[in-house]
């Protein structure tokens, strides 16, 4: 069975740090939508910020279960998607 781990991000001027707050995924359960969207927007809040200062708006940060990759463009060209 897969747990989850719910924590509160603190960035600090040392990283960032974690408070564990629920460690079972039935805790994750009792979110409502509006409840984890500001949750992953605080989770997210010091990648997006980081890229802002350090990189340029053509990089971005994938967040997969197993592995964080930086990903920067050298072409993009966008297609009409047809109908």
């Amino acid at each position: 069975m897969n747990e989850q781990v719910l924590c509160r991000i603190a960035p600090d001027g040392n990283g960032v740090h974690y408070q564990v707050l629920q460690d079972t995924a039935e805790a994750a359960e009792d979110f409502d939508y509006e409840q984890r969207a500001e949750f992953i927007k605080k989770l997210c809040t010091p990648l997006v910020e980081y890229l802002q200062k350090e990189w340029h708006p053509h990089a971005r940060i994938i967040v997969e279960w197993d592995r964080v990759s930086l990903i920067e463009d050298t072409i993009g060209i966008p297609f009409a998607v047809p109908d």
